[in-house]
């Protein structure tokens, strides 16, 4: 049972993805290089179940490395995709807006541009929650880095 301030906090945000939907929808279809199914989101209530879903498994690894392009950042995460389900959560957007189920292994477009879309954050979260990929975007002083995270979890 959903208690009566998760239900307001869930209205709430709910609310507010109506204003940022559009901008959210455009980041992952510029972001896959397809057209975004609106069916493929999840709800709110299944977004935060699936967030906590992966932080009750148990992390096995995490591995870090830092790019200078997107193009390298992307093609290095495209090879290291294994094939299957994934759940695409952008910035902060995914909290109002649900996230994205992407039914095979994204193939990120290399020329997302972070600047553009006001973007810092990309996750990816397999299906079965044994990896959850986090790429952050920081342009300071016109020098682009791309850090990318890698976690292997033991699901719970």
């Amino acid at each position: 049972m959903i208690d009566q301030s998760y239900k307001r906090e869930l209205l709430y945000r709910k609310a507010l993805g109506k204003i940022v939907f559009h901008l959210y929808k455009g980041k992952i279809q510029f972001l896959l290089d397809k057209e975004v199914n609106d069916s493929l989101f999840l709800d709110l209530f299944q977004t935060d179940c699936l967030i906590t879903k992966l932080t009750e498994g148990i992390k096995i690894s995490t591995e870090h490395f830092e790019f200078a392009t997107t193009r390298k950042c992307f093609e290095f995460v495209s090879s290291t995709i294994i094939a299957g389900n994934y759940f695409l959560l952008i910035d902060a957007d995914w909290r109002y807006c649900g996230a994205y189920t992407h039914e095979v292994p994204p193939i990120l477009n290399p020329t997302f541009d972070f600047n553009k879309f006001h973007s810092d954050e990309i996750r990816l979260i397999s299906a079965d929650f044994s990896t959850e990929i986090t790429i952050d975007y920081s342009d300071t002083h016109n020098t682009k880095l791309f850090e990318l995270r890698i976690c292997k979890y033991h699901p719970a």
